[in-house]
């Protein structure tokens, strides 16, 4: 019997069927979230897009009221399936919000460095995310800007900025004992289509929104 070697594949098989298995798992478990980092960077562009040519009006300025905000937001639908049709879709949230830019050296003509405050913004199912604080906003390197309250050095310059925030709290199908909720956050910057770089987007707050002072 210490010859027989019956068995042997069935034995080794059931140890190694478990990582196999665990494997499996993780990666059904990593490429959704993958695939809803994505579609959250999709969203937040598309919105970004129709917010920015909504508000450009005819005559040159740059004005957005709530409805077609709302409107700019309904685009995430395409993207985020399970969230079309749920104004309480848990998890989900997006904050639109105007960004100013004053140059910190008035005297400078070159190179110059800007200070980035926000005008106003405006959340909708703000459970799990907030409107952008007034005030200004730190700028930090362009790999660490995955917060609402600060802003890439990257985008910072004379022309203000329509930002859209887009943010969703993950739960991993087969690991969420071992991750728990993953929060993800992605964020577009875009200036106005039209006027000068001091024709920052104009909004008449309502709602779960801010409007910050002097602007």
């Amino acid at each position: 019997m210490l010859r027989d070697r019956r068995g042997v594949a069935a034995f080794e098989f059931a140890l190694v069927a478990p990582i196999l298995i665990s494997c499996v798992l993780a990666v059904v478990d990593i490429t959704n979230a993958v695939m809803t980092w994505r579609r959250l960077s999709i969203a937040a562009e598309e919105i970004a897009e129709i917010a920015t040519e909504t508000s450009a009006q005819p005559d040159g300025s740059n004005l957005i009221t709530s409805t077609q905000v709302w409107q700019a937001m309904s685009a995430a639908f395409a993207v985020l399936p399970d969230w079309k049709g749920q104004i309480d879709a848990p998890g989900y949230a997006i904050t639109v919000s105007s960004i100013v830019f004053a140059q910190t050296d008035p005297t400078c003509t070159a190179n110059c460095a800007y200070t980035a405050n926000v005008a106003w913004s405006t959340a909708f199912s703000p459970g799990i995310i907030q409107t952008r604080p007034c005030g200004v906003q730190q700028q930090v390197p362009n790999d660490q800007a995955n917060s609402q309250t600060v802003l890439p050095v990257g985008v910072a310059g004379p022309s203000p900025l329509l930002v859209v925030d887009v943010a969703y709290t993950f739960e991993p199908l087969f690991f969420a004992f071992l991750t728990g909720p993953v929060p993800m956050l992605r964020t577009a910057y875009l200036p106005p289509r039209i006027g000068s770089n001091t024709q920052y987007v104009v909004y008449s707050p309502s709602g779960t929104s801010v409007s910050c002072p002097g602007y």
